[in-house]
């Protein structure tokens, strides 16, 4: 999360500029070199590698579901007069038995909300958006379920808003999810045969925690539930990419020192503030009920990280919540990706179980950051069970990696690894995916989500395409499993 594109785009004060250059020079080169590489490698790009808009070999995806399979919904409200009158929900319930069959006018409606990240726009998840329509109606199609309805959204509500901290960009998300959904609940476009409603998201970066944020404040509103004559709302699947779980403190892709840190969390606001944990908003995200309850409502919970060093952002372990020392089980998921689309692309999935008895619920917490902080968050949010996916983009990148002479191959590793474990700990994770046997330049943050929040940007990252197909098919898949 470097500060160098916010001096380009000249948006600090003086002072700020005065901090920013009595820094280390270790410092000033480690927010720079992750928006200096991008400036030389627009005709870098593998002129043989083909990118796919529509994939007609659809592979087949991994539909292992994990996790408490409780749904929930909310009746929101709110103090703005422009609000759309919040729409009456029935109490939600534990799973969709419908009194009786659904037919024309009796309809399910799927809403899956897509946010963006640290200064980002809407057009940031474009082309996952774009994949995600070309691949719904096949989907509804093969399900021959025709009274199902899928409307993806990008929220516009954090646009030039990203400086301000994760809770009060959660809380607008929140805010345009609930008035979105009343919108079209009063409309004249079917809404009032709707019987059902369910509720997905996908946030890139910064845009997961404020997704995560966003659910605690709609899981208020579930409790203001009203006349059992209207449609139920139900939480889906909830989906990240390259999402700071643990925050960026300790997790900076070069060793820093704290005050590096601090000074780095001051050029970004409050978001600095909460992603290098000046504060104890994470914490209390990964740990107190407000937040974990609703995050297990979901039926499905994905996170996607970047693998083997191609993440300057976020590295892999705040992406996937995993720690050196950590000893929590994540078993071997087979991954299958028939499909000339992703031919040589390697994707690991894991998926964290919960455990058999439930989840302690206390709302007790350390507000000091200790020796095992780390693993304590990582170890509660895995026992709500993810489905993790590490991704490999070196070959996607833009600028070509270079092979370190005598290095072990870490595919190789991995796939011997997957033929004779079942389960891998969170430790041996962090082996296998935090270090590699190639010099690259960390451009995956925005390769892999094939970030398209400018042309620039699209032609830059046109390459993690297939990956983004490959993500639109299985959330579209999940989705409608409901």
């Amino acid at each position: 999360l470097s500060s160098a594109s916010c001096l380009h785009n000249n948006m600090l004060s003086p002072l700020q500029t005065i901090c920013i250059n009595l820094g280390t020079v270790s410092l000033i080169f480690l927010c720079s070199c992750s928006l200096i590489p991008q400036a030389f490698c627009w005709t870098s790009a593998h002129p043989n590698q083909t990118v796919s808009t529509r994939v007609t070999n659809r592979p087949k995806i991994a539909t292992n579901v994990m996790g408490n399979s409780n749904n929930s919904g909310f009746n929101g409200s709110s103090s703005d007069k422009n609000t759309p009158k919040p729409m009456p929900m029935s109490k939600p319930s534990s799973q969709r038995t419908p009194s009786k069959s659904i037919g024309v006018s009796e309809r399910v409606v799927h809403f899956c909300f897509l946010v963006h990240g640290w200064m980002g726009n809407p057009s940031e998840l474009g082309y996952l958006q774009s994949a995600m329509e070309k691949e719904k109606e096949a989907a509804i199609t093969d399900q021959l379920d025709t009274s199902a309805k899928l409307i993806t959204h990008s929220v516009t509500c954090n646009h030039d808003q990203t400086f301000d901290g994760v809770a009060a960009g959660g809380k607008r998300v929140a805010k345009e999810v609930h008035d979105f959904i009343s919108k079209y609940h009063s409309g004249t476009d079917g809404g009032e045969n709707v019987t059902d409603f369910t509720i997905s998201f996908i946030g890139n970066s910064l845009g997961g925690l404020y997704a995560r944020y966003a659910i605690s404040e709609l899981n208020t509103h579930t409790e203001r539930t009203s006349a059992s004559s209207s449609p139920q709302i139900h939480f889906n699947v909830f989906c990240t990419t390259a999402t700071p779980h643990l925050g960026v403190s300790q997790h900076t892709f070069i060793s820093i020192p704290r005050f590096a840190e601090a000074a780095i969390a001051s050029v970004m606001g409050a978001t600095g503030r909460d992603l290098f944990r000046s504060n104890d908003l994470l914490r209390q995200m990964a740990m107190e009920p407000k937040f974990i309850d609703p995050l297990r409502s979901f039926r499905r919970r994905i996170a996607y990280a970047n693998a083997f060093r191609t993440d300057f952002q976020v590295p892999t372990c705040t992406a996937a919540f995993i720690c050196r020392d950590g000893d929590n089980l994540h078993r071997v998921v087979e991954t299958e990706t028939d499909g000339d689309s992703l031919s040589g692309i390697f994707f690991a999935r894991f998926q964290t179980e919960p455990p058999s008895s439930q989840i302690a619920e206390t709302s007790e917490y350390k507000a000091k950051q200790s020796e095992g902080d780390m693993h304590e968050m990582a170890t509660r949010l895995d026992q709500l069970g993810w489905t993790k996916v590490f991704v490999d983009t070196r070959d996607m990148l833009p600028i070509t990696s270079i092979k370190i002479p005598f290095a072990s191959d870490r595919r190789k590793e991995y796939m011997h690894i997957q033929s004779s474990n079942e389960y891998m700990k969170s430790g041996e994770l962090v082996s296998m995916f935090d270090e590699s046997d190639r010099l690259s330049v960390p451009l995956g943050h925005t390769v892999m989500v094939a970030n398209s929040k400018s042309s620039f940007f699209s032609y830059l990252n046109r390459n993690g395409r297939p990956v983004m197909d490959y993500l639109a098919r299985e959330v579209i898949a999940e989705i409608l499993k409901w």
